[in-house]
This record gives structure tokens, C-alpha cells and sequence, in this order.
């Protein structure tokens, strides 16, 4: 290769690309192992006594090869072994492979640098240790977990050493953690840094070892591996800091709007890392309708779960949302948001997974979205693309990308439901308008969940038609009688004078409390769905757009009931070609003055037409007529008996 074509300071085209994969075979695993080893049993009583020193965060440094021998000292066995045996006792890391670091040296003549090497392969990690009882983690603990020796890994006050930043006092890790992050892309706010070839808007290393103080490669954060959203949080970090190189103030101010148009900062964390900016004469406006934009441009959720808790005042249904806004949310700063006021229901809204409709009415709620459109479109359990609920706040406008709503009130479940759907008046323009109720189902399948809330207790209704995938929407499996006691608790979790303990007992009772519940929201947000490849589901869709096929049991059912429907005309037929032939019958046998047959036919008692059933009949009724007016005249003395007797 020849070195000198190659560009000093040379750059990924941008943070779109993939981290290098480095692959070892087990005789070099076991080769850096072994180097590991007798690094460890060489220490010197400095060195095992540096490495006792305690610390949240550490940075790591070392080559692939030793530079002498071409030993083995690093392989990514090493790293990931590392990261396992550390576990959940991290709570951010993050680590690169550099393969592309020039050597270089000054032409005499020109005084350019000029590419005459690569350095070696080496790899750099950053390690930021979780809040925890117990000591802190010490230089040893990360050196026997990574395999690599002590000297390798250094905590942040060696590296202030250095670069002459340390950091004290609230913060302090979280500052140092993300100042060590900068250099794994060898990003840098110092006073040297040089603008990024291909990103602009960043600043670069120099290399002050090597003669001409050289740019260092400029790595794409693509590069980086991590546990967590390397650039969004690394830029929201950079956006806090003072940049020298961008010359302070205002650079940091433009900085702080960029993150937060680009979601790398919440307001909150604008206003409580730099308060002096946030709330510096026409900033907050500017930051608000920032965050707007951001979040109106953010994909919507898939889906979207509706709970309903209601009961009488008093029985803790607030207090239930707000535990189990929590327990949905366990990872978020701010876990749900309050909908306000009817005229600034959604003013500070910035992006909460959770939005809480307190003690609301189906009116309330038409109001506070503005119609029954964008209510059903804020509830609706699946959001398109198009569809996106677009809010108004002041001065701005903003997308709702929660996907949990929690509406709590004190009417029936029912009555809220049907209300949801049922007609409703609404003012528009100074004019009454009345508006159509629309199908039931509506209201009811756009809440899965129903929480009815008593003293002391609760229950869980679950929607079986939403549950199920069919239009059972009014029908609930039942889970009954569940204790709870929120508001007690939080009366008693009072007496305990630690906040962190607090909030600890107090979280953990809530969370059992919502449990159940929670374990319904994953039934329906989460099911367990067996896996399928694309192709299985391709023969299962087969038919789409094409006319419908009977099947074999269609085509059967559908003969016996053309089979059964022949039947019952052949019948039909066969009767009235009997009346037929028995009318004709009678025409030709009736001897009365005007011929007559069918049903209402009247024959004379002479006629031969007359059937003998009918004639029968005839004479029975005569008779009978007969004895009753025999029976009436004896009864009133008008008839002789035999020898004259009345």
C-alpha cells in the first residue's frame, strides 16, 4: 500500500456506517489470555496498590498486538466476556475499533503532512458504573473482567491529569462518562480542534504526539457500540458544554437549539442543566416551538392502549393512573402527562409515553380535542402514518406520540362508552350543531381495559373482542376483587424521613399494586405470537384481491340446500295440481243452479259434488239444531210428552 496517497486527516463520509468486526481464532484468544496473565503476575507493589483505586468510570486503551513481539494482547472475545461479567452493574458503555489512525510525517520541503503508516489496530472503551449499595467497582474489578492489564484502564482523574478537566459534585460521572465518550469518534470542543471534513457542524482531534499536530481520523459514530443512543446523548452532552472551538456563548446557545430541535435535549433537561439560557429573554419560546417541530415529525406508535378507571370520589382512581402510568413507563424521567384545562390542554406536553385525562366526561374530553374526530383519533388503537393527532399549544403545535392513554371519571363504564359513540351537540362558529351517533362498537373496542375502582379494591375488565381479534366488543373476561390502597400508602410512606427510601417503598408497593393490570396491557399490546418467515404468510394470503373460491364444504352445504329448496317446490307444485284436478272435479259433478268449486264453494245438500264427509256433516248440524229447538220448546212448556204430560 502506499501509504501517502491516503488523505491525513482521512474521515468516515458519515455516521452511517457499520462498526469494524474483528474476528480471532481460539489459539488467539488463548494467546491474549495468556499475555494477560503474566502482565498481571509482573505488577509491580505501585501498580497493585494503583489498582485498588475506586471509581464510577473508567476508560479503556489497548492494541491488538503487541508493537514488538506481534503478540496477541486484545480480541473481541475479551470485550464482550467483559461486558457480561459487569452486567447490570453498568449503567452506560461504549467502545470503538480504530483501524484507521494515521502516521505521518512533515514533507521538508512543502510542510504538509504526508501518510507514511497506519497505527495498530487498537480498541478504546468507556465504562460508566450504576448507583449502588456496596463500594465502588476498583482499576482490578474492570482489568480481570476485560482481561486486560491494569495499566490499561484508567479512571477520569488520571485523564484530568492530562487534559486538566476534572469534574466534582452532582454530575461529575455522568460529565466525565460522555467527556471520555468524545474521543471514541475523536470528536472535541477543545481550542485546537479542526473543523469535520465531512461533518461540518463538528469539530475534530489533532494529534499533538506527532510532528505538525495532525488531524486525527474523524470515525462516524456508526463505528461506536453501545448500550445506549450513542449520538443523540453524546450531542445533547456536547450541547451543554462550552465549545472553544466554536468560540463559546452563542456557539452553546446554537448548540442547545439544535438539540433540542433534534431531539437530542427535553426541555426539562435544557432547563435544569443551563437555567440561565432557558430562561434568557425570548429563549423558552423558541426552545418550546423547537420541540414542537421535533416531536411533529416523529413516527406516530403502532398501536395505542386506552384504559378506563372509574369510580365513586375518593376511592384512589387518580392515584391508580398515576401508579400505573409509572409501571408502564419505568424508564422514562417524566412518565405520563396531565391533560390540562380546556384552553391549554395540551401546554407543556413534551413527549411523555403516558397522557392521564383526569376526572373527565365524554363531554370533557370532545372539548379538550376539539371534536369527536380527533378524540377518536387520539384513542384510535392503531395510527397510520397519516394520521398523526396534531395538537395546537401556544404559538406551536406538536404531535401526541403517547401510546397509553388513562381516563379516569366518575360515570359507568357503559355510560361512558355509549356516550363516546351517542349523539352530542358542539358550537361551531357561533351555531349549535348536532351530530349523529355512530356505531356502538366505536367507543367500546377503542378501550380494551376497564378498571372499576371501590374502596380498598379494584377490578380489571378486559375487552374479548379486542382480546380475541372477533367484534365481541361489549362482552369482558372478568378479574374481581383486588386489593389496593394507595391512598393510605401514601399517607404512611410520609413517616419515612429518607426521600430515595421513599420513593423506593413507595414504587415497589405501586408496582405490585398494577401488576395485574399491567400484565393485561402486555396480553393485548404484547401477545405471544409464534414465528412465521414471510413465505408462510405469503400462502396464507394467496387469495387476496381475487374472486372468492367456495370451498369443498361450501359447495356441499350449498347443494343440500338447493337440493332442499327442489324439494319444497316439487312439493308445492304437486299440491296445487291436485286442487287444480279437484276443482275441475267438482265442476263437472255440481248439479246447482250456478256451478261452483274450490274452497269457498257452497253445494247444495243434493248436489253430487257435495263430498259425503261434507254431507255427513250436514246432516249432523241439521239434526243437532233440531234437538237443541225440541229441547227449548219442551223447556218452556210449548211440547207434549208422551200420554199428554207437559
Amino acid at each position: 500500500m502506499d501509504y501517502a496517497e491516503l488523505d491525513v486527516p482521512g474521515a468516515d463520509p458519515s455516521d452511517e456506517v457499520e462498526p469494524f468486526v474483528v474476528e480471532s481464532t481460539p489459539a488467539q484468544v488463548a494467546e491474549a489470555k495468556e499475555f494477560f496473565a503474566r502482565a498481571k503476575a509482573a505488577e509491580s507493589a505501585e501498580q497493585v496498590k494503583r489498582a485498588r483505586m475506586q471509581s464510577r468510570v473508567f476508560s479503556v486503551m489497548q492494541y491488538r498486538e503487541h508493537p514488538e513481539t506481534g503478540e496477541v494482547m486484545l480480541t473481541q472475545e475479551q470485550l464482550d466476556e467483559g461486558l457480561a461479567v459487569l452486567g447490570d452493574r453498568l449503567h452506560r458503555w461504549a467502545y470503538v475499533w480504530h483501524p484507521h489512525d494515521r502516521l505521518v510525517e512533515v514533507d521538508e520541503g512543502t510542510g504538509e503532512t504526508v501518510c507514511c503508516g497506519i497505527k495498530g489496530l487498537h480498541a478504546h472503551m468507556v465504562l460508566w458504573v450504576a448507583d449502588a449499595e456496596g463500594p465502588r467497582p476498583t482499576i482490578r474489578t474492570v482489568s480481570d473482567a476485560f482481561s486486560i492489564p491494569s495499566a490499561r484502564v484508567k479512571p477520569p482523574k488520571e485523564t484530568a491529569e492530562q487534559d486538566g478537566t476534572e469534574h466534582k459534585g452532582r454530575g461529575a460521572a455522568e460529565k466525565a462518562f460522555f467527556d471520555l465518550s468524545e474521543y471514541l469518534p475523536h470528536e472535541s470542543r477543545g481550542k485546537d480542534a479542526i473543523p469535520g471534513i465531512h461533518q461540518s457542524d463538528r469539530h475534530y482531534l489533532v494529534d499533538k504526539t506527532q510532528e505538525g499536530k495532525p488531524g486525527k481520523y474523524q470515525y462516524g459514530r456508526g463505528r461506536i457500540v453501545a448500550n445506549f443512543d450513542f449520538g443523540r446523548e453524546l450531542d445533547a452532552h456536547m450541547a451543554m458544554r462550552r465549545n472553544a472551538a466554536e468560540g463559546g456563548g452563542g456557539a452553546k446557545l446554537s448548540k442547545l437549539f439544535q438539540a433540542v430541535g433534534k431531539g437530542s435535549l427535553t426541555l426539562k433537561q435544557v432547563r435544569d442543566q443551563e437555567p440561565a439560557i432557558y430562561f434568557a429573554k425570548g429563549n423558552l419560546a423558541h426552545f418550546q416551538k423547537l420541540r414542537g417541530d421535533f416531536l411533529s415529525y416523529q413516527d406516530a406508535p403502532e398501536s395505542v392502549m386506552n384504559f378506563y378507571v372509574f369510580g365513586e370520589g375518593g376511592t384512589g382512581k387518580d392515584l391508580l393512573a398515576k401508579a400505573l402510568a409509572r409501571a408502564l413507563a419505568p424508564g422514562a424521567d417524566k412518565p405520563y402527562f396531565k391533560v390540562g384545562g380546556e384552553n391549554v390542554s395540551w401546554e407543556g406536553y413534551d413527549g411523555e409515553p403516558v397522557v392521564i385525562w383526569e376526572d373527565m366526561r365524554v363531554g370533557d374530553m370532545i372539548r379538550t380535542a376539539k371534536s369527536r374526530g380527533m378524540l377518536f383519533r387520539i384513542l384510535g388503537p392503531w395510527r397510520e402514518p397519516d394520521e398523526k393527532p396534531i395538537v395546537n399549544i401556544k404559538g406551536s403545535k406538536t404531535q401526541l406520540i403517547n401510546r397509553v392513554n388513562i381516563v379516569t371519571g366518575p360515570e359507568g363504564y357503559e355510560e361512558f362508552l355509549r356516550g363516546l359513540a351517542g349523539e352530542y351537540e358542539s358550537m361551531q362558529g357561533g351555531v349549535r350543531v348536532k351530530h349523529e351517533a355512530e356505531n356502538l362498537g366505536q367507543g367500546f373496542r377503542r378501550f380494551p381495559v376497564i378498571i372499576p375502582v371501590a374502596e380498598r379494591e379494584f377490578s380489571i375488565f378486559v375487552n374479548s373482542g379486542v382480546l380475541n381479534g372477533t367484534r365481541e366488543y361489549q362482552s369482558y373476561e372478568r378479574y374481581e376483587h383486588m386489593r389496593q390502597d394507595l391512598e393510605l400508602l401514601a399517607r404512611r410512606c410520609k413517616a419515612i424521613k429518607d426521600t430515595a427510601e421513599r420513593q423506593r417503598v413507595r414504587g415497589e408497593i405501586e408496582a405490585r399494586t398494577v401488576a395485574p393490570i399491567v400484565e393485561q396491557h402486555d396480553r393485548i399490546a404484547r401477545p405471544k405470537l409464534d414465528a412465521i418467515d414471510g413465505d408462510d404468510l405469503f400462502a396464507e394470503f394467496a387469495g387476496v384481491g381475487q374472486p372468492i373460491q367456495p370451498s369443498a364444504e361450501e359447495i356441499s352445504a350449498a347443494e343440500e340446500a338447493a337440493k332442499r329448496d327442489r324439494e319444497i317446490v316439487e312439493q308445492q307444485q304437486r299440491k296445487r295440481l291436485a286442487e287444480l284436478e279437484e276443482h275441475n272435479r267438482e265442476l263437472r259433478l255440481c248439479t246447482c243452479a250456478t256451478p261452483q268449486a274450490g274452497v269457498y264453494a257452497r253445494h247444495g245438500d243434493e248436489c253430487p259434488a257435495l263430498s259425503e264427509d261434507e254431507r255427513q256433516r250436514r246432516v249432523e248440524a241439521k239434526q243437532k239444531a233440531l234437538d237443541a229447538k225440541v229441547a227449548r220448546l219442551r223447556a218452556n212448556g210449548g211440547l207434549l210428552v208422551v200420554g199428554g204430560a207437559r
